[in-house]
């Protein structure tokens, strides 16, 4: 698996033995901070990679962003 370059405050870190499931963390967690999100997210790895359209019964109407515009004005990039 070929990953991309991370920034110096970043850092790649394995939830499995054999490397495949990668997350990215800070570079600056002390052993300790590390080990213990590392547990974390390795109990909660099913939930990960998760998108909002995957979890049924949530109307789309509570994690939609909408801006709300009058009808006669034209949008425009800035």
């Amino acid at each position: 698996m070929e990953l991309k370059p991370l920034p110096s405050h970043l850092k790649y870190a394995y939830l499995d033995t054999e490397q495949q499931l990668p997350v990215i963390i800070a570079n600056n967690l002390h052993r300790e901070q590390e080990d213990k999100l590392l547990q974390v997210l390795r109990k909660h790895k099913k939930a990960i990679g998760w998108k909002l359209s995957n979890l049924p019964g949530i109307n789309p109407s509570i994690y939609m962003h909408r801006i709300l515009m009058e009808e006669e004005v034209k949008p425009i990039r800035q």
